[in-house]
C-alpha cells in the first residue's frame, strides 16, 4: 500500500494510493502528495510536489495524538478528543449521535444549526434555520420556500412554500406552511393550529409569547405583548378551546393579554393591558388603556371607541364610529345628537354655527313686515294662564326634556326682538304724545296770556 522509508518508525504512504486518487493526466505520477505516519512521535506529517519543477516541499505536521487519544491538527497538544487550529472545510454536514447537527449548502445559500434543523434534501433557498428541528420540512419544501429565518426549536417546523418569515422562539410559527411576509417573535408566538394553505397567516408581525398563537387565515395584523390577539376562548369549565377560524385581519393589539379572545373581527385597535379583552369577532373598534372595552357585556361589539382604564362598560370617553356620536362619562348618546356629556362642563367659549344660512332658525323674521307681533295684552293674558312667556319652555317641560342651548338662544333673541318692537312702538307712541303735549302746552300759553290781556283790560 506504499513505501517503507529507512526509518523503522516511519512508513510513507503516497497519499494517490492510499486514496485512490487518479494519476496526473500530464506526468502519469500519483506522487503529488505524501502522508508520513510517525508512531514514536505519534504524528502524522504530509508533504507535496513542486507541480512544476517536480520537486517535494518540506514536510509539515499535519495532526498529533496523544497517549489519550485526543487528536489534535495544528495543535502539538490538543485539550479535546479533536482540537482544530484554523478553519475546517467539509462538503457534508456536521453529526452529533448520528443526528445531523450544522449544516450549509453553497448551491442553495441555506445555513442550518441544531439537531434535524431543516434537511440537506430541501429546495428552498436563501434560508437560515436555527434549533432543533427548526424549518424541519425544509426537506419537502418548494422552491418556494426563500429568505426564511427560523431561530428555535421547531420554529416554522412545517414551511414547506413561505417566504420572507422571520421566526424566533420556540415553536414560533410551527405550523406556518405557506404564509408570507410574517415575523413572530417569542415562544410559541403565531404558533397556529392551521395546517393547510388556505387557513395560512400572511404579513403578520407578532411579538411577545403566544402572540397570535391561534391566527389562522389572518393577514396584516401587529399583535404585541404576550397572549395578545391569541385568539383562544374558554369554556364554562374554564378549559381553552381553539378558535374556530380566527381569520381576523388588519388589526393592531399591543398590551399584555389584550384582545386575547379576538378571533374574527378585522381592523380593530386595542391598545393596552388587558384593552378588549373579550371582543371576539367586533370590527373597527378602537380601545385604549387598561382593561378598555374589556366588559363580558360588549364582548361583541363593532364601531366603537372606548378610552378608559378600566373595564366600565361606561368609559371616560365613548363613541360610536358608525352613528358619529361622542360621550363623556357616558355611552347613552340619544337620537338625533352627535355629543353627550354626563355632568358639568366648563369651557372659555362655545361656537355654534348654523347650518345653512340661518333662515326659519335665527330670528330675523321677528322684523319682517308680515310679523304678527302679539299685543302686550296678548302677552298679559297668556302669563297669567301658563306662567311663562308665549313660546318658551315651561320649567317642568325643561325638567323632563332639557333644554337645546341654541334653540332657546333663538327663542330668547327672538323675544329681546320682540320687545325691541315693543319699545320701538312705545317710543313712537311717546312721541305723539310729546307733540301733542308741546301743542297743547303752546295752546294754554297763548290762552294765558289772552286771558292776561282781558284782565288787564277790565281793570282800565
Amino acid at each position: 500500500m506504499g513505501t517503507e522509508s529507512e526509518e523503522p518508525q516511519r512508513w510513507i504512504f503516497d497519499a494517490g494510493v492510499l486514496f485512490g486518487l487518479q494519476p496526473s493526466p500530464s506526468t502519469n505520477n500519483y506522487r503529488h502528495v505524501q502522508l508520513i505516519f510517525n508512531h514514536l512521535a505519534s504524528d502524522i506529517r504530509v508533504r507535496g510536489k513542486n507541480g512544476t519543477e517536480n520537486a517535494w516541499g518540506p514536510w509539515r505536521k499535519f495532526a498529533v495524538a496523544d497517549e489519550n487519544g485526543k487528536l489534535g491538527v495544528g495543535v502539538p497538544f490538543p485539550k479535546y478528543p479533536l482540537d482544530v487550529e484554523g478553519d475546517v472545510n467539509t462538503s457534508g454536514s456536521y453529526r452529533f449521535e448520528g443526528y445531523e447537527l450544522i449544516q450549509a449548502n453553497y448551491d442553495k445559500k441555506n445555513t442550518s444549526f441544531g439537531i434535524n434543523a431543516g434537511s440537506s434534501d430541501g429546495v428552498g433557498i436563501y434560508n437560515t434555520l436555527i434549533g432543533f428541528a427548526a424549518g424541519l420540512s425544509a426537506q419537502q419544501a418548494t422552491e418556494n420556500a426563500y429568505y426564511n429565518t427560523f431561530v428555535g426549536a421547531f420554529a416554522g417546523r412545517h414551511n414547506l412554500s413561505g417566504y420572507y418569515n422571520t421566526f424566533l422562539g420556540a415553536m414560533a410559527g410551527e405550523n406556518n406552511v405557506t404564509g408570507v411576509y410574517n415575523v413572530y417573535l417569542g415562544s410559541l408566538a403565531g404558533k397556529t393550529i392551521a395546517s393547510t394553505p388556505e387557513l395560512e397567516a400572511s404579513n403578520n408581525v407578532l411579538v411577545g409569547h403566544q402572540a397570535g398563537y391561534y391566527l389562522k387565515a389572518s393577514n396584516g395584523n401587529v399583535l404585541l405583548g404576550r397572549l395578545a390577539g391569541c385568539g383562544s376562548f374558554f369554556a364554562e369549565n374554564g378549559e381553552t378551546l381553539e378558535s374556530v377560524s380566527n381569520q381576523s385581519k388588519d388589526n393592531t393589539i399591543l398590551g399584555n393579554l389584550a384582545g386575547v379572545y379576538h378571533n374574527e373581527g378585522d381592523y380593530n385597535v386595542f391598545v393596552g393591558s388587558q384593552a378588549g379583552r373579550w371582543n371576539r369577532t367586533g370590527h373597527r373598534n378602537v380601545f385604549i388603556g387598561y382593561a378598555a372595552g374589556s366588559n363580558e357585556n360588549i364582548q361583541n361589539i363593532s364601531h366603537r371607541l372606548y378610552i378608559e382604564n378600566s373595564s366600565s362598560e361606561i368609559p371616560l370617553i365613548y363613541g360610536e364610529f358608525d352613528n358619529n356620536k361622542v360621550g363623556i362619562n357616558t355611552n347613552a348618546v340619544p337620537d338625533g345628537y352627535a355629543f353627550a356629556v354626563k355632568g358639568k362642563a366648563i369651557m372659555e367659549g362655545v361656537k355654534v354655527e348654523l347650518s345653512g344660512d340661518g333662515t326659519g332658525v335665527w330670528p330675523d323674521y321677528v322684523f319682517s313686515d308680515n310679523y304678527k307681533l302679539k299685543s302686550l295684552a296678548e302677552v298679559e293674558e297668556f302669563v297669567r294662564e301658563n306662567r311663562h312667556l308665549p313660546e318658551i319652555p315651561s320649567a317642568k317641560e325643561v325638567e323632563q326634556n332639557g333644554i337645546d342651548v341654541a334653540e332657546m338662544d333663538a327663542k330668547l333673541l327672538q323675544k329681546v326682538e320682540e320687545l325691541t318692537l315693543y319699545l320701538i312702538e312705545q317710543n313712537k307712541m311717546q312721541e305723539q304724545q310729546s307733540k301733542l303735549i308741546e301743542k297743547q302746552s303752546e295752546l294754554i300759553e297763548r290762552m294765558q296770556k289772552r286771558i292776561e290781556e282781558l284782565e288787564q283790560q277790565l281793570k282800565h
